[in-house]
């Protein structure tokens, strides 16, 4: 395998904000084993390669908080030749807008439905639909020379605020629920009355209520970062044809959600 391979792409990574960086072992590992795989092959870092546009953040304070971006530092000092591939919010995508219902925005509607009432979140979503991102990640792969960085957000952001409406309206037409909408600093309140006195079924009922500091941030948020996306647009020309988020794209979530027994 070792000497077939051209390229691999990790797209594997545990999942969670509220995990130390011990808790990544598993997901570090795996990538030091693909890292003894590659070098085992014929290929190896070309020192020669001219200086990339845009280069690996060094500042290490940078990565610190979360166990999830601590470990993702870790893994890019590998050596290897590799792309880094900041991704932001994956959502949804076609045809059936499968959208992992362990996520924190699934988690964020299942808890809304189950208290009655919907939080609207200020500023603007970059989200990117997952076969979209898929299409990306394929483009990157068969450039020829692509650059060490990589920014994958949305290049027309969309009011979270849109988002969210678009979220209830498709809730009241699908489960034929109307949730009342709320601001996210009311909505985290009631969040935590429920969470003092939680149990496994009120948790399983409403599982944002684990969520509760990584809302808090998202409250204490400026709104999403600002992104260069000048080389992933002249790499894929998906990325600068993006469509903003629409009422079909929620329609789409919620039955997919629906499918799956989120509601349940």
């Amino acid at each position: 395998l070792s000497s077939s391979i051209t390229t691999i792409i990790h797209s594997a990574w545990q999942l969670d904000f509220n995990l130390p960086l011990a808790s990544f072992e598993e997901s570090i590992r795996g990538s030091r084993h693909l890292i003894d795989l590659v070098r085992g092959g014929p290929n190896s870092w070309n020192n020669l390669r001219g200086p990339v546009p845009e280069e690996m953040i060094e500042d290490s304070s940078i990565a610190l908080g979360t166990g999830y971006g601590e470990s993702k530092y870790i893994l890019q000092k590998s050596g290897l030749q590799a792309t880094s591939l900041r991704i932001g919010q994956i959502c949804g995508g076609h045809p059936k807008g499968s959208w992992p219902p362990t996520e924190w925005f699934p988690m964020l509607v299942k808890s809304s439905v189950a208290l009655g009432t919907f939080p609207i979140i200020d500023g603007a979503a970059t989200w990117l639909p997952a076969d979209t991102v898929a299409k990306i990640v394929h483009d990157i792969v068969r450039s020829p020379s692509p650059p060490r960085v990589l920014n994958l957000v949305h290049p027309h952001p969309v009011e979270h605020k849109v988002i969210m409406k678009n979220v209830v309206s498709a809730i009241k037409d699908i489960l034929g629920l109307q949730l009342q909408v709320v601001g996210l600093s009311r909505w985290l309140t009631t969040l935590e009355v429920h969470a003092e006195n939680a149990t496994s079924d009120s948790l399983a009922k409403i599982p944002s209520a684990k969520l509760i500091g990584f809302l808090r941030e998202v409250a204490r948020g400026k709104g999403p970062t600002s992104f260069c996306l000048e080389h992933i647009q002249h790499i894929s020309g998906i990325s600068s044809q993006l469509k903003q988020s629409e009422e079909g794209d929620a329609k789409r979530w919620v039955e997919y959600w629906k499918g799956v027994g989120l509601f349940d």
